[in-house]
């Protein structure tokens, strides 16, 4: 134990050594749950490769019409008997790169695509290591990064398929550490590429490069950051000119989803933003209730240690530095934005939550600052918290593992969790979530023991008030 203890401490001695060894360790983690059988894929990972492969093999993502795969809607038929990808150009182009380094990979080919997503999403959290190190000790930020990489949604859907928030977790990250250390150029490069995979991302870059000029007071890191960002959303809207024929969610409304025009004229998915009816105020109110609590799509359900870090938001924003702050009100925006155009459930075939893994990233600090400022300080609470780490991890293992569909879309119920306990790996379903649930216990049990040793005494009660078991019994 002492010499695991020392390589742990030689692991969080440097922020190298830190960084690769988060990568590392996830890497190989996500690798063993990668997801490549597009059968049993959500539609948006598995409608990235037909484009990539186009631009990495004949330079771009238009091809004809019968090579699109029959199992994926997420398409835009063309004038002249042509297809095109709807996903963002960001996610295309990073996965053609995969695709030209493997040529031999067929176009229907989601091994690629999906170690993209691996690699960019083990970056991320490895990155996020780096802005923890800022806040708290390298030993807790190393821990903190694994928790965020194996914990939330992160591992079941960032982790195992081409969505876009592996590569978006990866370049806020990027632009945090930027403004963190003030090198705001590298900042805005990163919130640029973003934009690219996420457009909704380039609020989150005005309001991070006003916070900064606030905080400093001067004009430069608001001039870089947005000269930067508006570069990005302009190739972005010359992308979707060229090759969508229309604006900024051409993407959707030129969308050939079966049935996916009602409601709405952005494809049935994109609400229009500006509409504050009490009919859409109340699909708002539903959407962020059931991004919170809903058995299949909650944060809260999914990985349910936040709850005790949301607890502890107020003392963490006292004491939080100015960049902390900010990216947690670009979490709270970004997250009303997604939650106003869309819907929360993110669709079908995949497990848990997807959809606030960017503000969950972009929180992070402020939540290591709760750890640090109200958890750490009281033994129930620390248990408390290994305790719900220990069962968020278990959840998102169980999905990693054993999930592979059908879901049918019914965010308010637990079908995800029968699907993955009764399905073709129900197996292996429930052998993870019993070996999740007795290390859990067992990991606790120890803490508890070892909290009943002071000095090597051995004391009536420990810390968090419950008798030794190696202690006398109280006299009646």
């Amino acid at each position: 134990m002492t010499g695991l203890l020392r390589r742990f401490e030689s692991a969080a001695a440097s922020a190298r050594r830190t960084w690769w060894t988060v990568f590392g360790l996830l890497t190989f983690v996500y690798l063993a749950t990668v997801r490549t059988d597009a059968l049993t894929m959500s539609a948006d990972p598995t409608a990235v490769p037909p484009s990539a492969w186009q631009v990495a093999h004949h330079g771009t993502p238009i091809l004809p019409t019968s090579a699109w795969p029959f199992y994926n809607p997420w398409h835009l038929w063309l004038a002249d008997g042509h297809a095109i990808s709807n996903r963002m150009p960001g996610l295309v182009y990073l996965a053609a790169l995969a695709y030209r380094i493997d040529p031999w990979a067929a176009r229907s080919n989601q091994l690629p695509a999906s170690i993209v997503a691996v690699l960019c999403t083990a970056a991320a959290m490895a990155t996020l290591a780096l802005v923890l190190r800022r806040l708290i000790t390298p030993q807790a930020a190393l821990v903190g990064a694994l928790i965020a990489g194996c914990a939330t949604a992160t591992w079941a859907n960032g982790g195992s398929q081409l969505f876009p928030h592996g590569p978006d977790q990866l370049l806020l990250m990027i632009a945090l550490l930027g403004i963190a250390g003030s090198r705001f150029v590298p900042a805005g490069v990163a919130f640029a590429l973003s934009v690219l995979v996420r457009p909704p991302l380039a609020v989150v870059a005005a309001i991070s490069g006003l916070a900064a000029t606030w905080q400093r007071r001067s004009l430069r890191p608001a001039l870089i950051i947005g000269a930067l960002t508006a570069s990005g959303v302009g190739a972005y809207l010359l992308y979707t000119h060229h090759f969508w024929h229309g604006g900024i969610d051409a993407g959707y409304t030129g969308t050939s989803m079966p049935g996916a025009t009602a409601g709405s004229d952005s494809g049935g998915f994109v609400a229009p933003f500006e509409d504050l009816s009490l009919g859409a105020l109340r699909h708002f109110g539903v959407n962020l209730a059931g991004c919170f609590v809903s058995p299949g799509r909650g944060v809260l359900v999914g990985s349910p240690f936040l709850i005790l870090l949301l607890c502890g938001l107020v003392p963490a924003w006292r004491a939080a530095p100015g960049w902390v702050r900010s990216a947690a009100v670009c979490a709270l925006v970004y997250l009303a934005i997604v939650m106003k155009a869309g819907r929360f459930s993110g669709g079908v075939y995949f497990w848990s939550y997807r959809y606030p893994l960017e503000s969950l990233a972009l929180a992070a600090p402020l939540l290591a600052l709760a750890w640090r400022e109200w958890v750490r300080p009281v033994a129930w609470r620390r248990l408390a918290f290994r305790a719900l780490v220990g069962v968020s991890v278990t959840w998102q293992a169980v999905g990693a593992v054993a999930f592979r569909g059908p879901y049918v879309d019914h965010p308010w119920t637990f079908d995800n969790l029968q699907g993955a306990l009764t399905g073709s790996r129900a197996l292996a379903g429930w052998l993870v979530l019993g070996l999740g649930l007795v290390v859990t216990a067992a990991a606790c049990r120890l803490n508890s023991a070892a909290a009943c040793r002071v000095n090597g005494e051995v004391p009536a009660t420990d810390q968090a008030g419950r008798r030794c078991s190696t202690s006398p019994a109280p006299i009646a």
